[in-house]
């Protein structure tokens, strides 16, 4: 899922509308710096804006994550009507075979961890899944620590053995809630029955202070089903 091929497409979809990025966003109940930030490819709509998006200006949702619009090409060179026909259904039948990779379908993420909130979405067809995490808060007890060293991984668990997937960059003198302000995390191109049906998906925190003190912080990560 490339963000930044997304934000283009987003600024097409609106510039085609002839909207600023002021009245595209009131047109979402969202703010213009908001629009700013996805059309530079700084962060993604959440599941409900996606959604928005394709119902307002009339956009498929697997369009707006592949950054481009699906095109179908008919041959126009059949000469008999029947030859035409038998044509149009074997060409029918390829492409729908061809493309439905292409289709993808988005559910939202949430923990069962009450100390923490993600906001965050699934994209995934029948071969391949991306997750994308676009805000971790912390709703714990409040900590005005400054940690040494700061860390943020995703882990599977694949068939019993602890699998890491991704991670953050890793902070330096900050606090927690300061570290996850712009933390993002991202999964991409993974097998979708080995990244969600055979794995069990969370985050890890890892907070180390001058003390030599380490706290660590799971997050499961769960997909919430439309």
């Amino acid at each position: 899922m490339n963000q930044e091929k997304i934000g283009k497409f987003i600024k097409k979809i609106r510039i085609k509308n002839n909207l600023s990025q002021s009245e595209f966003a009131n047109r979402l109940g969202v703010t213009f710096q908001a629009v700013s930030k996805w059309e530079n490819g700084k962060n993604l709509p959440d599941i409900l804006t996606l959604k928005q998006i394709s119902n307002e200006f009339n956009v498929n949702i697997d369009e707006i994550i592949n950054g481009k619009q699906n095109k179908i090409k008919i041959d126009k060179l059949a000469i008999l009507n029947v030859i035409l026909i038998v044509f149009v259904i074997l060409l029918t039948f390829v492409l729908v075979f061809k493309n439905k990779n292409l289709i993808f379908s988005l559910n939202e993420i949430k923990s069962s961890n009450n100390d923490f909130s993600v906001i965050g979405s699934v994209a995934q067809n029948d071969v391949k899944a991306s997750l994308i995490i676009t805000e971790i808060k912390y709703n714990g007890k409040e900590d005005n620590t400054v940690y040494k060293n700061l860390d943020c991984i995703i882990y599977g668990k694949i068939n019993g053995k602890k699998v890491k997937l991704s991670e953050c960059k890793r902070g330096n003198n900050k606090t927690l809630k300061n570290y996850l302000e712009n933390l993002k995390l991202k999964l991409d191109n993974y097998n979708k029955s080995k990244l969600f049906n055979e794995s069990d998906i969370y985050i890890e925190i890892k907070l180390d202070d001058y003390n030599l003190k380490s706290i660590s912080y799971i997050i499961p990560i769960e997909i919430k089903q439309n």
